[in-house]
């Protein structure tokens, strides 16, 4: 994956003014997967992983200026348009399933338990997720139990993630990584895996690796 997704995400609208890109918008893209497979719940969790996993992250990122800040990285996301975000994984995703044209994009919708903001007034977050049908669901391996994945292990329903089209733009992120997960091969359970992921670079090395 992190050989391919580059030419998938120069399709996405960078909404930064050229003087205020610091970093890549596929640095950035790149770093928050990475995270999220490694254990990350968030912005600052996923800066942290940048920086402990610099040396790692260099063999397939440029990161001319380093890791971005956890600002940087929200604000980034929280711009991008999450329909953009869905049609960049989904094209990924045809890509390394070597799927033909014409195929089905199913769309599913959530809404996020817990998501209502009282002090902002805001309500519940409806988070919505497109996956290419029968094929990609054969080449990821996806089950009815999705949802409770995210749930119960990526924390999904108490995330409180909501800047601009942050909310939206990290479910997509979650979902992909819990798709990267349920490929690899072993017995160990999504939790264990994101565990092993967070210390081993060989061990989160395979799990992309059989994406690419």
């Amino acid at each position: 994956m992190l050989s391919s997704i580059g030419e998938h995400v120069r399709a996405i609208e960078d909404p930064r003014v050229e003087r205020n890109k610091k970093h890549k918008l596929l640095d950035i893209i790149v770093l928050a997967i990475c995270g999220v497979v490694s254990g990350a719940e968030g912005w600052e969790a996923i800066e942290e992983f940048g920086y402990e996993k610099q040396q790692w992250l260099r063999k397939y990122l440029e990161l001319a200026n380093g890791i971005p800040s956890h600002d940087c990285i929200a604000r980034v996301l929280s711009r991008i348009s999450p329909s953009e975000m869905t049609e960049c994984f989904i094209a990924w995703t045809r890509s390394v399933s070597q799927l033909t044209a014409g195929e089905v994009v199913a769309i599913d919708g959530k809404t996020l338990r817990h998501s209502y903001n009282t002090k902002e007034k805001l309500g519940a977050i409806h988070m919505v997720s497109a996956w290419a049908s029968q094929a990609v669901r054969a080449h990821w391996g996806i089950e009815n139990s999705l949802h409770w994945v995210l749930d119960v292990t990526f924390r999904e329903d108490d995330c409180r993630i909501r800047r601009g089209d942050s909310p939206a733009n990290f479910n997509i992120i979650r979902q992909v990584s819990l798709n990267l997960l349920k490929r690899e091969r072993s017995k160990l359970s999504i939790k264990r895996k994101r565990f092993k992921a967070a210390l081993s670079d060989s061990f989160r090395e395979n799990i992309f690796s059989l994406s690419d």
